[in-house]
């Protein structure tokens, strides 16, 4: 059964509640917030070459994943009781059957969690006494630096670009304090300022030229304010993903130069 998107959202951030509600209950047994959760399992049965995972990041309270098919991201507050913000997903459509039904089996198990177990680096989400699904753990991080790759554009707030050609894509120089690229249109370039994980760009200039064809301009626009907004970064897995706040802005893939 495939979700529609709505509902599906709503699935999703109902269970990643539930989900990441369970893993601070349990603070003290599991360190979930060290590790990349790779699902293996649905309700017993082996999922194998999947890309789904869930990996949370409680010092900076936001979260990201694949379902397999899609990317999600959102928002993790904790006072009282743990609130997720608004759940993001991208709307791309898989073709292959076995990518379709992982998502579907990912996304309704989720919904029916009720406590989780780790062991080493196994970990298990319960439906009662029930294992629903299995994950192992990969560690996250990379080595990968901003100046290191030729970053191209992917998708803008969730919303994948599907440009065949002329993506967009953005080169950065740390020792220079600049960043410039290629909005698909215009080159443009300017300066930044990095501080760790914190980012700011500014004295943004670019090539004056109109390209009417597709969504060229809407997607320069876009691609330039939310550089001008972007406050923090984060690489992983190969991805570039910029931030204003929790708010996930900007996602490209590492590219060689």
């Amino acid at each position: 059964m495939k979700f529609a998107a709505g509902k599906g959202i709503m699935v999703f951030g109902m269970a990643l509640l539930m989900l990441v509600s369970a893993l601070f209950a349990l603070g003290q047994n599991v360190e979930a917030s060290k590790h990349k959760w790779m699902l293996t399992a649905i309700d017993g049965k082996t999922v194998s070459d999947s890309k789904a995972y869930i990996e949370i990041d409680n010092a900076n309270g936001r979260f990201i994943g694949h379902t397999g098919c899609n990317r999600m991201f959102g928002g993790i507050t904790s006072n009282e009781k743990l609130k997720f913000g608004a759940v993001g997903m991208t709307r791309m459509a898989c073709a292959e059957d076995e990518v379709n039904n992982v998502e579907s089996g990912f996304m309704t198990e989720l919904a029916k969690i009720t406590a989780i177990k780790e062991n080493g680096s196994t970990l298990e989400m319960l439906d009662g006494s029930r294992v629903a699904l299995t994950f192992k753990s990969s560690f996250a991080g990379s080595a990968t630096k901003l100046e290191d790759k030729k970053w191209v554009l992917e998708s803008i707030k969730g919303v994948d670009l599907g440009l065949s050609k002329e993506l967009p894509f953005v080169n950065f120089d740390a020792k220079a304090n600049s960043l410039g690229g290629n909005t698909g249109c215009n080159v443009f370039g300017g300066s930044m300022q990095l501080t760790g994980s914190k980012f700011d760009a500014s004295k943004m200039i670019s090539t004056m030229r109109a390209c009417m064809e597709d969504d060229k301009m809407s997607i320069e626009r876009q691609l330039l304010d939310s550089l001008d907004k972007t406050d923090n970064f984060e690489i992983k897995d190969g991805k570039l993903f910029m931030f204003e706040g929790r708010e996930l802005l900007l996602t490209f893939r590492g590219e060689s130069k």
